[in-house]
């Protein structure tokens, strides 16, 4: 008889097992890469687990790039972007609109090859707000976990403290290498390495998104700007825990 695991995260057996779960957010676009049910309870995947997606996908730079090449959300439709400086909007396929608010000398010029455009989030980049994005990054490591190496591992004692960190319960630092690459191939993905890191082996993750690439671990959250991982122009994006 094959074993039955509880909820991914919250470890129940209670709660109903109905819903499919998206490892990237359906609204990057993501129809490929999914959980079937049985994976994660209803309660996790409708509640907390949607709130973080929904973080994820309207966090500043991901949000751009949705709008810019035209990614449909759960809906059908392609969401507008609007931030301090700049609005933009997909009216047609291959026709974007962008609403310039202010002297666009600050941020727009143009050159031989087109133009430059440089967008000003809405959000700023709190502890409180990056916790949200490194909950919401550590939720689809988890998942990518369960995929790669099945529910033995996934369930396994060393990523508790992951899952009580996803669902909100418990206090926590990290950090996000972000890594611009605008000539690679433009994809949505994330991968899974085992890697040894600060003294053990541990997950570590890569995640790219049209021309963005975001590096994280879990059982190691902290990243450094000198680790030898990394590569290019990186920008660390780091939370604290509260005292």
């Amino acid at each position: 008889m094959k074993k039955r695991y509880p909820c991914l995260f919250c470890l129940s057996f209670d709660n109903p097992f109905t819903s499919e779960e998206h490892i990237l957010p359906r609204g990057l676009g993501n129809v490929l890469k999914i959980l079937p049910p049985g994976i994660v309870c209803d309660r996790c995947n409708n509640g907390e687990l949607a709130r973080l997606d929904e973080i994820l996908t309207n966090f500043d730079p991901i949000k751009f790039l949705r709008v810019f090449h035209g990614i449909e959300n759960r809906d059908g439709k392609v969401p507008a972007s609007k931030h301090i400086n700049v609005d933009m909007a997909m009216i047609n396929p291959g026709h974007l609109n962008v609403l310039l608010k202010s002297n666009k000398s600050d941020y727009f010029q143009e050159h031989e090859k087109g133009f430059t455009l440089s967008v000003v989030g809405g959000h700023k980049l709190t502890n409180a707000y990056i916790k949200k994005l490194l909950r919401a990054f550590y939720k689809m490591g988890l998942e990518v976990v369960y995929g790669d190496l099945g529910a033995r591992t996934a369930h396994a004692k060393r990523f508790d403290e992951i899952r009580r960190i996803v669902l909100g319960n418990c206090d926590f630092s990290g950090s996000l290498a972000v890594v611009k690459h605008p000539d690679l191939e433009q994809i949505a993905r994330i991968r899974h390495h085992v890697i040894p890191m600060k003294g053990r082996k541990v997950s570590f993750f890569d995640f790219y998104y049209y021309g963005v690439e975001i590096l994280y671990g879990m059982e190691v959250r902290e990243i450094g700007d000198d680790e030898n991982l990394l590569t290019g122009k990186v920008d660390i994006i780091s939370a604290s825990k509260c005292k």
